[in-house]
């Protein structure tokens, strides 16, 4: 299933002598994630509905999940499709570096932006990013070790493109 979730766009960015932006940010966290029942692909009852999915530590930071976001896309605002080969050129203006990490809960990237009007946007506010990612959704009731009951578990997260939002 197709995901998006949301991060803001750290404060410690640096142009670069060519004039690309690179900054370092969170790029996905562990954890309780909200939904609304449309964006889970549930057609049945109210679209508005909360639907509460965990994203345990074990899938953020396996080894898969992890690289599976080093040297992706960055898009400005998420593509109406998934990020491929053949139209990169239409949605992307930059790319994830290398090396992705954990930081505490977060897992953490050094992003270049190399497009103007990306790198505009970001710089007059446009500070959010949503990343674009499938995973297996498993429907299953449970705690989180926090106590927090949850709907639905993440699992086999794989990055596909890491968009900037409004």
């Amino acid at each position: 299933m197709l995901i998006l979730d949301r991060f803001n766009v750290a404060s410690d960015r640096v142009i670069t002598d060519e004039g690309y932006l690179r900054v370092p940010s969170r790029i996905s966290r562990t954890g309780i994630q909200e939904y609304m029942a449309s964006e889970m692909g549930i057609t049945d009852g109210d679209p508005t509905r909360i639907i509460i999915v965990y994203r345990p530590p074990e899938e953020v930071f396996s080894d898969a999940a992890l690289s599976s976001f080093a040297n992706k896309p960055i898009t400005n605002g998420h593509p109406p499709e998934l990020v491929t080969s053949k139209n990169f050129r239409e949605y992307g203006v930059g790319y994830s570096g290398d090396t992705v990490t954990q930081d505490g809960d977060f897992a953490v990237a050094m992003l270049y932006v190399t497009d103007e009007e990306a790198i505009a946007d970001i710089q007059s506010g446009k500070s959010e990013l949503s990343n674009g990612y499938l995973s297996d959704i498993m429907w299953e009731t449970g705690v989180t070790p926090e106590g927090v009951q949850y709907d639905a578990v993440q699992r086999n997260i794989r990055g596909n493109h890491i968009a900037i939002v409004e």
